[in-house]
Parts: structure tokens; sequence; C-alpha cells
């Protein structure tokens, strides 16, 4: 089984200090040996993230561990299907939610 990680618990385990490495092993200790990836959408949101830092030492800190989590996790492509999936579940919760695009892209994974 796979596990497809989002963008907003990677960003609070950077903050707390965690290496890429110390979360695949979390992960891993909780599910066993799943596949654990990401998706390009976290990629995008990842980098977004080191150039939009207010400080230099932030910005560095954030490069390493995206350099890190782009090393130890499978990146998983936002392909049409996945694409097509994501905006059929928009168009279907659309009267229910706001749900991000991003967000269900990472979710039709």
């Amino acid at each position: 089984m796979e596990l497809i990680l989002d963008t907003s618990f990677l960003i609070e385990k950077e903050r707390a200090g965690e290496s890429a490495a110390d979360v695949l092993c979390r992960v891993r200790a909780g599910r066993g040996d799943a596949e654990v990836g990401i998706s390009t959408v976290s990629v995008v949101e990842l980098t977004h993230g080191m150039h939009r830092a207010r400080h230099e030492s932030h910005s560095e800190r954030r490069r390493a561990f995206a350099a890190g989590v782009f090393r130890v996790f499978t990146v998983y492509p936002l392909t049409l299907e996945i694409a097509q999936l994501a905006g059929r579940i928009e168009g279907e919760q659309a009267a229910s939610g706001n749900i991000s695009i991003p967000g269900l892209s990472i979710a039709a994974l």
C-alpha cells in the first residue's frame, strides 16, 4: 500500500526540526514498509516556501529539509488521470465547502 504525504504534514515536521529521514523513519514505524511518497504538488509548495522565507536562515533550513525530502521520498507525478479525478472530486464537493486544488491533487493520487 502506498502512502502520499501532504505538504502541511511535512512543513509541520520541518518546523519541529525533524529531518526528512526522521520523518520517513517515523512514518514507516507506524505504517510498516509501505511505499511513502509525495506529489509533484508538494515539490512546488516546498520550493515556494524556500523562496518565500523572510530570512536567509529560514530559507536555508527549508532548502535543506526539502532537499532531504526530494532525496528520500518517491515523487509521484500529477498525471492527466489524477488531475481529472481531482477536478471531478472538486466539482462534486463544491457545494459542501472549499477544497483547494493542490490538496485535491494530492488526495487524488
